[in-house]
């Protein structure tokens, strides 16, 4: 099973600073052969500990810890930038940092994540909602050890994250009178947020095309307010008003629509009508 990617980037990190940490230490005698014995051995058994956490809004990195053990302090600083599809939705930056020699520092790391320009373009909000999509959080270590050197290593996490509304689907129920000319057809959408992203929008369903009205129109609407936390299984029922004449058992067209977060999306769906 893949890592989360909250894990897989607290090691890219760590593995970048640690590595950072020997190019600029390991030049140097006595204070090289500290450092290197930390990060190779120490590390290797119990890494840089910290913890992090990837949600809709932020990248939290926390107590990350690291120890100078040479006779010479040493600068830290670290950018970070996270793509989806190629678009930048955050960026952050830390430090310098100076560690003097025989301290510890603790690194703590906010990289605050907006997803407005992604879900501007048509195409990747699809893939957000439907399909999943690829992202990408390039992590840029630099350090020096005054007056000595200076070192940068760069790595780039690469994770597939999964969709909003996964296997997404509409049920039709067995429809109830509500006046002389109109039945109430209970709706039923399902899907599971399998995105770190949690879903709060309107929800819209406009019934286009029914079994005996076939002629592209409007024969009723229902809407829902929507409120899906990452990794829940949703399901909702969304009570549709049709004319009674527009029932049927076979095939419906709704024209969906799906409304917050700054962004709009409508498609078309078809499903079946017992």
């Amino acid at each position: 099973m893949e890592e989360a990617v909250s894990v897989k980037g607290l090691r890219l990190m760590a593995m970048a600073i640690s590595l950072v940490a020997v190019l600029i230490l390991g030049t140097l005698a006595y204070s090289g052969f500290q450092e290197f014995n930390y990060v190779t051995q120490d590390l290797g058994q119990q890494g840089l500990g910290g913890s992090m956490v990837f949600n809709a809004t932020h990248i939290s990195i926390a107590d990350l810890d690291l120890e100078n053990r040479g006779l010479y302090p040493i600068a830290l600083a670290l950018d970070a930038d996270l793509t989806v599809e190629g678009f930048s939705i955050g960026s952050s930056s830390l430090g310098p940092l100076t560690i003097p020699p025989g301290s510890r520092s603790r690194i703590d790391f906010n990289l605050p994540v907006q997803f407005s320009q992604a879900f501007s373009d048509p195409v990747v909000l699809s893939k957000i909602l439907f399909n999943g999509t690829s992202m990408d959080l390039r992590i840029d270590v630099a350090g020096g050890m005054h007056p000595f050197l200076n070192a940068k290593v760069s790595g780039t996490l690469n994770n597939t994250v999964g969709p909003v509304l996964d296997g997404f689907n509409l049920r039709i129920q067995s429809p109830t009178l509500h006046n002389e000319t109109h039945v109430k057809v209970p709706l039923t959408i399902g899907f599971t947020n399998n995105s770190p992203i949690p879903l709060d929008a309107t929800f819209s369903a406009r019934i286009i095309s029914t079994p005996t009205m076939v002629a592209v129109g409007s024969y009723g609407f229902g809407s829902t307010r929507i409120l899906a936390d990452p990794g829940q299984s949703y399901q909702e029922t969304v009570d549709i008003f049709l004319r009674t004449d527009a029932v049927a058992q076979g095939v419906y067209v709704a024209e969906l629509e799906l409304s917050g977060q700054g962004f709009t999306y409508s498609w078309r769906q078809d499903f079946r009508g017992e």
